[in-house]
């Protein structure tokens, strides 16, 4: 009996552990984050830390972590470099117009909406990159390519994506909370992990495996 409680296999001190690599690993994003360049990699890497450890139950969640960091270090930096002035100058824009149809002008109103809406696309385009750039090697311009493809193939699932991370960061930064500075970036990877890993495996199953030969973790 006393074996049963105390066994870290059993499933209190497993989900104990999951939620201990959720905040370890959030915070370990939100550090490597702040020299900027080096958000495109940390963000693969908790997806795939992610992904591998919270999701699947392996073991290794911050060796797994920087693992990943390291091996999309030099890409993940480069679409760093790409992406980021065009999210800085799609948020001003967006704030512009925020300014303008504040004035109460009802077509600035509408262009606003509009503009708020068709910013969806490329936060859903981040949504597919990361875990791509994660999963995959590949050269800059099929990773490009291949999120493209992703993105505007399941649009419905690109869109779900976009809002899940427009509410998380809304939530997260209105409240200014700082506990869930701690878990949200896990748990929203975790969530979104769930509707991206149903299309990957489509793309990464054509082996058929037989029953004694391991199949790669994401596919367990």
């Amino acid at each position: 009996m006393f074996h049963q409680i105390f066994n870290p296999e059993n499933g209190f001190f497993s989900s104990i552990s999951k939620f201990m690599d959720i905040v370890g690993l959030s915070v370990i994003w939100l550090i490597v984050c702040l020299p900027v360049i080096t958000i495109g990699p940390a963000t693969a890497a908790l997806y795939y830390s992610v992904v591998k450890c919270v999701r699947r139950g392996e073991r290794h969640a911050y060796h797994n972590f920087w693992r990943s960091f390291q091996t999309n270090w030099k890409m993940g930096s480069l679409v760093t470099l790409l992406c980021f002035p065009v999210g800085l100058f799609l948020y001003w824009e967006h704030g512009m117009m925020q300014t303008m149809a504040l004035g109460g002008d009802e077509a600035l109103m509408w262009g606003y909406i509009a503009i708020t809406l068709l910013l969806l696309l490329p936060i859903g385009f981040l949504c597919w990159l990361f875990p791509l750039l994660s999963r995959f090697e590949t050269s800059l311009s099929g990773l490009l390519w291949n999120t493209f493809m992703l993105t505007f193939r399941y649009l419905p699932i690109t869109i779900a994506l976009a809002l899940l991370i427009f509410f998380s960061f809304t939530l997260t930064t209105a409240l200014w909370f700082v506990p869930f500075f701690a878990v949200t970036p896990a748990v929203t990877i975790l969530l979104a992990s769930f509707p991206v890993e149903w299309v990957m495996k489509k793309y990464t199953s054509t082996h058929t495996f037989q029953e004694d030969e391991d199949k790669p973790w994401y596919l367990k």
